[in-house]
């Protein structure tokens, strides 16, 4: 529930009257609340900055070591730049209003909830990407975890896959 005296924005929380970023989002009912950030996501999906598109076209269709990623993606309150669930990452593309004093505030408490979900966040400023894309790359194949192999190192054998069904009716499975 959103105490009485705040109200919610896709930046964060803020006291009422008080300028804010972007919409606000005052419902106090979470599925009315989603359906504003949802709406509020896609709008950001349509309007990336360059930095945001220039990433995109490297990380999309699962372009990066084969780890899909989601643009503009919810978690919780919060509307993150990149996601990617199976590398439990998130990718975050910081430009100047980040660095006020507000911006760093809102990120540190963003960054804490983000975190305490499990995930791990990556923050690139606008320069880096622009100016650095194969070392911004880099760095995200980097934090990205390895995954296990489904065949066992001496190739396929008894107890590893790929399980190959054969038959119809009472068939069976072969290695």
């Amino acid at each position: 529930m959103i105490p009485p005296r705040l109200s919610l924005t896709s930046k964060g929380w803020s006291k009422k009257g008080e300028s804010t970023i972007f919409l606000t989002l005052e419902p106090c009912n979470m599925r009315e609340r989603y359906i504003l950030l949802k709406g509020r996501a896609r709008e950001l999906r349509n309007n990336m900055t360059k930095e945001e598109r220039l990433l995109w076209q490297y990380i999309r269709r699962k372009q990066l070591d084969n780890v899909q990623f989601y643009r503009q993606y919810i978690i919780g309150n919060y509307i993150v730049d990149f996601y990617s669930k199976q590398a439990n990452l998130i990718i975050e593309i910081d430009g100047a209003v980040h660095y006020t004093e507000n911006g760093i505030g809102y990120d540190k408490v963003r960054d804490e909830y983000i975190k305490a979900c499990g995930l791990n966040v990556l923050r690139f400023t606008n320069k880096d990407v622009r100016e650095n894309i194969s070392g911004v790359l880099e760095n995200i194949r980097k934090a990205i975890p390895p995954r296990p192999s489904l065949t066992s190192k001496g190739g396929s054998k008894k107890g590893s896959f790929p399980l190959i069904y054969k038959g119809d009716k009472g068939g069976s499975y072969k290695q």
